[in-house]
């Protein structure tokens, strides 16, 4: 071993040495170590990140099985567990019933809404069903569905989008809460996050105040 005095108050540090190698050796050895360490903790931000991502992509799917009304939906969060490599498994056959579709909601002044219940519909919901200019809602901070309010240029009343964002808040991790905060913006201010997995997005901003509202079931209207 080696000892040094770096501290004249405090004990010498002793340093194991492999008797194998010479002290240039043993000193290149630790050299590597510590620039393995440097680089680790540069990288910690970004794997902290990206974990952060993969655990909430997670939990999305788990709030997908949670939301899935047919043996489609279920068998989609299975596929999506696949392909993330999350499970091992064989691959569903696609049947008669195909790919699943979004849920389309109309308001009570007619203005139409558009509802991902998975994943999947999430992407389709925000990117296909949805115009720049169309409204976009989502429960802050938990896993849900993607809401798009159809405005076709226009403004929308109030009683519609309270009850887009209730909707929002049903179709989530919240939907047994008491109530839950919802973000508004425009569709143009999210973008697909890229190389992210399905449905997760990111807002560049916030165009419209938050909602906090009552989860509420379409089947109620």
């Amino acid at each position: 071993e080696f000892s040094a005095q770096y501290d004249p108050e405090g004990d010498p540090i002793k340093i194991k040495l492999n008797p194998d190698l010479t002290p240039l050796e043993n000193a290149q050895r630790y050299f590597e170590k510590y620039e393995k360490a440097k680089r680790s903790r540069d990288r910690l931000p970004e794997l902290i990140k990206d974990t952060r991502g993969e655990l909430f992509y997670i939990d999305q799917l788990a709030t997908d099985l949670d939301l899935a009304s047919n043996w489609t939906e279920i068998g989609e969060v299975q596929d999506a567990l696949l392909e993330g490599g999350y499970w091992k498994g064989k691959k569903r056959r696609l049947g008669s019933s195909g790919k699943s579709s979004p849920l389309k909601v109309v308001a009570a002044d007619g203005t139409v809404i558009w509802i991902g219940r998975s994943s999947s519909q999430n992407e389709e919901v925000t990117f296909k069903k949805g115009s720049p200019d169309d409204l976009w809602l989502h429960a802050r901070g938990v896993p849900g569905s993607h809401v798009i309010v159809k405005t076709g240029g226009h403004s929308v009343g109030d009683d519609t989008l309270d009850y887009a964002a209730s909707l929002a808040v049903y179709f989530s991790q919240l939907r047994h809460a008491t109530s839950g905060e919802v973000i508004v913006t425009e569709r143009k201010h999210i973008r697909k996050i890229p190389g992210g997995k399905p449905g997760m997005v990111r807002i560049s901003k916030e165009s419209y105040p938050s909602m906090s509202v009552v989860p509420r079931s379409p089947e109620k209207e």
